[in-house]
């Protein structure tokens, strides 16, 4: 009993410093933004539309709540087939040529792919970035398979990408819906998917096969997992699970390495559960499909036609570098700190430089107090729009120069300005939804979202520390989803007295 009243003291706490940091970060983002210009009201207004949507959206689901149940396998398929139409609509209208990290990415693996090496600016870049190795790794493997099949002659490499990222893509809605069903039953499940699927900058996201949405399944694969594993079940069959399971999180690890953050949520709630076997289980297993798939990128990667592994360990950016871009300007990515760091030799020269750059940028703020300020200012830069860096990727190179996604994404496109505040509106209401579930905890209530929301709140801390970004949210989403679906649940039940 001790313990357990230790669990419930420690969520606790949890939840108030969510309320507060995360509260803090919402009214700042409306009222006192300093980076983006969106005004209070279109954005109160904005947010409050979508929260309409979605408590529209739970009535109705509550009405079809029968059919869905009795009929859930074809309600997916359905949904599955829908979204999928989507996608392909989207990628008419606004596809888009490979810019910025996914062109060095891209070229690197078509290379590969055509003469079985890469070289030039392609290598030079993976030197400096051997963090995009791995999906470099990825993309080469799928075109060469394809690529043999199909012969000399063809260059559909992008559509592949596209084809992949989409497939990932519906990967994420499916896992989300598992997950969502797991906490919540399967209505709220499916209003999950349909909330994820109203999100406009990810149907956007479907022609920019980066990282960030080629990993958008792992994290709520992740909490399905923990999910499933916690019930009671042979341990032949729950290892097998593990197994599973551990060695597709490690993959996606591998590719983006702040799923890292999901498991510690899960790893926090595994030991405030003492559901020490499962947890055991899961991380063992994650551990070894990091440990596979980071030796099979090297195989790749130092195999002899890609890098040289002495080169590499020289050549490559210190990570210090991106905490270093975080502690000046607004916090985002500033070439300049990596020109100056690449301008010294060898991996102890570089690490030195980028460790000296950061003594430097603490200093500068004059105090601890001072740099606390600077990263409240720091968190609404990542977390204060919720149009996941679709001007800068997607809205960078369209196919299509005049049309719809021009108008829309393109930063001075005609209805730029009305794109901005849709996405931001789903993201302040989201983000509304999951304060709402954190303040319903800290008054008693029972609310089936702990690993979600300590998944968020893990998100925000790191990007507090790290280089500014919003398309650092975009492999979170089913994640703030989850959360938003246990506010509204909560919510709810409070107001109704019944489930909606």
């Amino acid at each position: 009993m001790g313990f357990e009243k230790t669990a419930q003291r420690l969520r606790g706490c949890f939840y108030l410093l969510f309320a507060v940091l995360i509260g803090n970060l919402l009214v700042q983002t409306v009222f006192f933004d300093p980076w983006f210009g969106f005004k209070p009201l279109p954005s109160l207004l904005a947010a409050a539309v979508w929260l309409a949507a979605f408590a529209g959206l739970a009535v109705l689901l509550r009405r079809a709540e029968g059919w869905l149940c009795a009929h859930r396998i074809a309600a997916v398929a359905l949904a599955l087939a829908v979204t999928a139409a989507t996608q392909l609509i989207f990628y008419g209208f606004a596809a888009c040529w490979p810019v910025r990290d996914l062109q060095y990415i891209h070229d690197a693996a078509y290379e590969y792919t055509i003469a079985g090496q890469i070289t030039g600016i392609s290598q030079d870049y993976l030197y400096k970035f051997p963090n995009n190795l791995p999906v470099v790794a990825l993309l080469q493997l799928v075109w060469r398979v394809v690529y043999r099949v199909m012969g000399a002659g063809f260059e559909g490499f992008s559509l592949l990408g596209v084809l992949l990222n989409a497939g990932a893509i519906l990967l994420a809605y499916l896992f989300t819906f598992l997950a969502a069903e797991q906490l919540l039953g399967t209505r709220r499940a499916f209003w999950c998917w349909g909330v994820l699927y109203l999100c406009l900058p990810l149907q956007f996201l479907v022609t920019y096969y980066y990282t960030d949405t080629l990993t958008l399944c792992f994290a709520p694969m992740a909490v399905y997992a923990w999910l499933r594993m916690q019930k009671p079940r042979r341990f032949g069959v729950q290892a097998a699970m593990a197994a599973g399971f551990g060695l597709c999180i490690g993959a996606g690890i591998s590719l983006k390495v702040t799923i890292v953050i999901v498991l510690v949520a899960i790893a926090i709630d595994g030991v405030l559960r003492r559901a020490w076997k499962p947890l055991a289980l899961l991380l063992a297993c994650t551990a070894l499909g990091v440990c596979l798939c980071n030796a099979a990128v090297e195989r790749f990667a130092y195999g002899g036609r890609v890098l040289d592994q002495t080169i590499a360990a020289d050549e490559a950016t210190p990570y210090t570098n991106w905490i270093a871009m975080g502690m000046m300007g607004d916090g985002s990515y500033t070439p300049d700190t990596n020109l100056d760091v690449w301008q010294y030799e060898g991996k102890q020269a570089r690490q030195q430089r980028s460790l000296e750059i950061l003594r430097q940028r603490y200093e500068a703020f004059g105090g601890f107090g001072n740099y606390l300020l600077y990263l409240n200012q720091k968190g609404i830069r990542s977390f204060g729009n919720g149009d996941l860096e679709t001007p800068n990727t997607v809205g960078l190179h369209l196919r299509k120069e005049l049309g719809l996604a021009e108008a829309l994404v393109y930063e001075n496109g005609k209805w730029h300005t009305a794109y901005e505040y849709i996405c931001q509106g789903w993201h302040l209401a989201v983000f509304g939804l999951m304060l709402a579930a954190v303040v319903q905890a800290l008054r008693g209530k029972a609310v089936q979202g702990f690993v979600p929301l300590l998944a968020t709140f893990g998100l925000y801390l790191f990007l507090l520390i790290w280089e500014s970004s919003q398309r650092y949210l975009t492999n979170f989403l089913c994640i703030f989803v989850l959360g938003a679906a246990a506010g509204m649940a909560a919510v709810a039940e409070e107001r109704h007295g019944r489930r909606i």
